[in-house]
């Protein structure tokens, strides 16, 4: 059964489904319709089934698919009324594709539109993965991506200052994400430090990966590591908050300030007697 409007024989391609008319006026438009809806339906059935996916909760108006199921379950839903109106996309709850749903709504409305919404979904569930984990980790808020376009990114660091591009692009007719990073400090103290390990990293090879020119091309697997790697090397010379090294040093100033007003207090209270520290 599909939903409440279509039966389908369970070893045979025959189905059926109920119409309701008013007496005297003809079935024929509404049997056309609900046949182009069948029809539609089975369409992005056939597509979920060519990317090894399994449609859930089936109706002639919505449908449902999982595409990831670690580290999270990544969800999408699809909801489509009239024949001439352009579906809807939902993504559940955190999902890392959020950032981008309307990127992935402009693809779902050009030709084959979920074709391409599930090839990106897949193509780019590693990056969004890499860019939800370090704005985790990044408590304080000195790493945000910025969605430039379905095929384009940015990641800006605050402390120390430094962004970071990421594009799709075709490479020997394979397509890969290029990182490359750009408007870092000048090359002094502890700046020098940042550039030389982030050349160093460009300079680097691992699985999915290696560095080309001034950059990394990463494959759609790798891409997650490189993303992860170069926060690594942000996060080492970001500067400790201004309230730790008060609290460091502190204590013992707030006890001689402490202990002065006291004493203070007692000159005040005894004009004989004057302590001072």
């Amino acid at each position: 059964m599909v939903g409440d409007f279509i039966k389908v024989h369970p070893t045979s391609p025959a189905f059926a489904f109920p119409l309701k008319n008013p007496v005297g006026q003809s079935t024929i438009p509404a049997i056309l319709e609900r046949l182009a809806r069948i029809q539609r339906l089975m369409d992005y059935v056939r597509t979920l089934q060519a990317f090894g996916l399994d449609p859930q909760n089936l109706s002639l108006d919505h449908f449902e698919f999982a595409y990831s199921t670690q580290p999270q379950v990544c969800r999408a839903e699809i909801f489509f009324t009239g024949l001439k109106e352009f579906p809807q996309l939902f993504l559940n709850r955190g999902n890392p594709h959020l950032r981008i749903k309307d990127h992935l709504m402009s693809l779902f409305r050009k030709p084959n539109g979920l074709k391409r919404v599930i090839w990106f979904l897949q193509l780019s569930l590693p990056l969004m993965q890499a860019f939800a984990a370090i704005e985790a980790t990044n408590t304080r808020n000195t790493a945000v991506v910025l969605p430039r376009s379905a095929e384009w990114y940015q990641i800006y660091y605050r402390d120390p200052a430094g962004r970071l591009d990421v594009r799709l692009r075709k490479r020997r007719d394979e397509l890969k994400w290029f990182v490359q990073h750009s408007g870092l400090p000048a090359k002094r103290g502890q700046d020098q430090q940042l550039h030389d390990q982030l050349d160093s990293l460009l300079r680097g090879k691992g699985e999915g990966w290696n560095g080309v020119h001034e950059g990394i091309a990463a494959s759609m697997d790798g891409v997650h590591a490189v993303v992860e790697k170069i926060d690594e090397i942000f996060s080492q010379h970001v500067a400790p908050p201004p309230s730790q090294s008060r609290l460091a040093a502190g204590p013992a100033d707030r006890c001689k300030k402490q202990d002065f007003k006291g004493q203070k207090r007692k000159a005040e209270d005894d004009s004989d007697v004057v302590v001072l520290d």
